[in-house]
């Protein structure tokens, strides 16, 4: 379990969303992206809710380890979805070429 702090709010998440979702908003932040997430999560008064988060280069997040017994909400299709959305941001800022790239810079150039 994480203690996630977004903006002035503090909410318990699970490891593998907290971890996703702070590796999706890096990405998307060192990209100039924005997006939204909605997970289910545990606020600081104890109740279960589900949280839209806005994601960007201005949000302020920070997940920490927490040592309480809540039991982690089901953020299965949430983390999919980010751990997917992580890997495209990064594959579109990505400086590799592709196959038709490659075959149409040897005919301009020939091999080198």
């Amino acid at each position: 379990m994480k203690l996630v702090t977004f903006g002035e709010r503090r909410l318990f998440l699970g490891d593998e969303a907290a971890d996703a979702l702070t590796r999706y908003a890096a990405t998307l932040a060192a990209r100039g992206a924005a997006d939204t997430v909605t997970l289910n999560v545990i606020g600081s008064d104890g109740h279960a809710v589900a949280a839209t988060l806005v994601l960007n280069q201005g949000v302020a997040l920070i997940a920490e380890s927490a040592a309480y017994s809540f039991d982690e909400p089901d953020n299965s299709d949430a983390v999919a979805y980010m751990v997917q959305e992580t890997g495209v941001q990064r594959a579109r800022s990505s400086n590799t070429l592709t196959q038709q790239e490659v075959d149409e810079y040897r005919d301009f150039f020939g091999d080198i």
